[in-house]
């Protein structure tokens, strides 16, 4: 009980900057939830990477295709380098909205 006065409190103090506040709530969402998404990003060019070329043991029935190695690998790279952009975004906002409200 004494935990939501406070907390009532300091949304009180800060009534100006509820904006602020939801931006940088919706911003830290946003930067956590895509730590999931680099590991699974990573785990499938580990995958891709992973994949035996013919000059390794053959798997029986496989036949290594450089066309789809190397499309695989630019699609992991892309996708990676946007997601690190996104997190360099959010985690930017989430720092900036977050300092607006602490200020007061």
């Amino acid at each position: 009980k004494e935990v939501m006065a406070i907390f009532k409190r300091l949304l009180r103090i800060n009534k100006g900057e509820y904006h602020f506040l939801i931006l940088g709530v919706i911003s830290s969402i946003v930067n956590g939830g895509l730590f999931p998404v680099f590991g699974v990003l990573i785990a499938e060019f580990m995958g891709v990477l992973g994949r035996p070329t013919d000059k390794e043991d053959p798997i029986p029935g496989y036949t290594f295709d450089e066309d789809k190695f190397r499309d695989d690998s630019l699609y992991y790279t892309w996708m990676l380098l946007l997601f690190s952009f996104l997190s360099f975004l959010a985690n930017w906002l989430q720092i900036f909205f977050m300092s607006v409200v602490g200020e007061c």
